[in-house]
């Protein structure tokens, strides 16, 4: 997800071979679908790597998968992961990725 949102969004004039693009994007769709699974196993209330409560597996991941979309990567058919993005956005002392930069952060919160 990160190459994709580096050549899409941030460098979109850079020459890529197409081929390794389509690679990225494969990939992508394969992490998304890994997430979105894992998500969909865990209890109600529980995290991606621990019970009750969030832990460095989320708070990793969580920026690669804010800032998806940024790179062409569809969200909306992985309602869990969108759950879960919305669950950290709700934490306590939560700060959007880049703040005062609405535009940037893709977060739920600042539409």
């Amino acid at each position: 997800m990160a190459q994709l949102r580096l050549h899409r969004a941030l460098h979109p004039d850079r020459q890529v071979d197409p081929r390794e693009v389509a690679q990225w994007d494969h990939r992508a769709s394969q992490a998304l679908a890994f997430l979105e699974e894992n998500l969909r196993q865990v209890a109600e209330g529980d995290w991606l790597a621990t019970a009750g409560h969030p832990s460095i597996a989320d708070v990793a991941l969580y920026p690669y998968t804010r800032l998806a979309r940024m790179g062409g990567v569809d969200l909306d058919g992985s309602p869990h992961v969108l759950r879960w993005l919305a669950r950290i956005e709700r934490l306590p002392n939560y700060t959007t990725l880049f703040p005062g930069r609405p535009e940037l952060n893709e977060s739920t919160l600042e539409v």
